[in-house]
């Protein structure tokens, strides 16, 4: 056998708290075959979240990139990209990893010049404009994380070829255990046998809060009922979401806990998870919640219409339609045992389809294909 692969991997933090991107980067590299490939981790925005890395045995390093589509970058990208490539030939690296698009375009250049295969991760849902401007379309490889992010970065003009589909996965048993750690319920003063909803997502313009709200009000208004949400504020929305439910007097129901390092014990305290996104590229927390067997709702946009089996293993509802969402709620809340069927069902679904295992494997046998030919 010879020399491991060395593969390198850029990730772009963005602040303090941080998403699926990083969490699934992690996860991935924690199983990654260390005897084939030799990961090095390279942070492109800030070294906020070295630690996290430092715990799974790596060191990354800081390389400051540009923002690649910003007029005020223009006169700093070629600097950039021969600080990258230096890097490239420096560390000997054998292939890159893109962790998220926004780095494809500097990314893409310096490995064509220093002739280094490039797989580009796209994460989220994009125009297929996009896919143009941040240069995806260069890249040797493409991972997916769903069909329509699939689809649209065909659209935007990546060869079909060069894409794979490469859904975030979970480690169940991991998941179960982190979901022990203690007692939401008690931390966040809800009795033990109350009903309970809640959603898991920085809170954002696109993840639906304003709907989800809404609908929390028009259950309360027919059954006994609290909510919980978890994620960071970083645009400022917390305060308008508690005036909204404060107007229909609910305020006092709902629990926000803000960003969670370990978010599985507040999704264990839920009896119903709900995802009520306007748009989501896939939805890594809806697998989360059904591996504790949760039954779900969500929003039927791209992500989660692949993730959720309707009526078997959770409900899809339109986005931006409040009132539904709240009908859904109290259909499911009304009926305990279709809930637990539907956790069950999810969880089988998880273990079946959404497998970290599997997800590690189509990554490895990525880099083996783009570096040697072999599949």
């Amino acid at each position: 056998m010879g020399d491991p692969l060395k593969i390198l991997y850029i990730h772009r933090s963005t602040g303090a708290t941080y998403g699926g991107a990083l969490v699934d980067l992690v996860r991935v590299l924690e199983r990654l075959d260390r005897t084939a490939f030799e990961p090095m981790v390279l942070l492109s925005l800030g070294d906020v979240h070295a630690e996290r890395f430092r715990k799974i045995g790596l060191c990354p390093i800081h390389v400051p990139l540009p923002a690649f589509r910003k007029a005020k970058s223009l006169l700093w990208l070629p600097f950039a990209v021969s600080r990258l490539a230096k890097v490239l030939v420096r560390e000997r690296v054998d292939l890159v990893h893109v962790n998220d698009a926004d780095d494809a375009g500097i990314a893409t250049w310096a490995c064509r010049r220093t002739g280094i295969p490039c797989v580009v991760h796209v994460r989220s849902e994009m125009e297929p404009e996009k896919f143009a401007k941040l240069r995806v379309h260069r890249a040797d490889g493409v991972l997916a994380v769903s069909e329509a992010v699939r689809s649209a970065a065909i659209a935007g003009g990546v060869e079909e070829d060069r894409m794979r589909i490469s859904s975030s996965g979970c480690d169940v048993p991991a998941i179960e255990r982190a979901s022990t750690a203690f007692s939401a319920r008690a931390r966040l003063g809800i009795p033990p046998d109350a009903l309970v909803i809640g959603s898991v997502a920085n809170i954002a313009p696109t993840k639906g809060y304003r709907d989800f709200i809404e609908a929390f009000c028009q259950v309360a208004r027919q059954m006994s009922v609290y909510g919980i949400i978890v994620g960071a504020d970083d645009h400022g929305m917390r305060k308008d979401l508690i005036a909204q439910a404060a107007q229909a007097g609910y305020e006092d129901r709902l629990r926000f806990v803000g960003f969670q390092e370990n978010v599985f014990p507040f999704i264990a305290a839920m009896d119903l998870f709900v995802l009520a996104s306007l748009h989501e590229g896939f939805g890594i927390v809806l697998l989360e919640a059904m591996a504790l067997e949760r039954s779900v709702i969500a929003t039927d946009v791209q992500g989660p219409r692949e993730i959720i089996l309707p009526g078997e293993t959770g409900v899809l509802v339109p986005p931006a339609a409040a009132e539904t969402l709240g009908k859904a709620i109290l259909s499911l809340l009304g009926n305990g045992p279709l809930r637990k069927a539907m956790g069950q069902a999810g969880r089988r679904r998880v273990v079946e389809r959404f497998s970290l295992d599997a997800q590690v494997r189509e990554w490895e046998s990525t880099y083996r294909f783009l570096v040697n030919g072999v599949r």
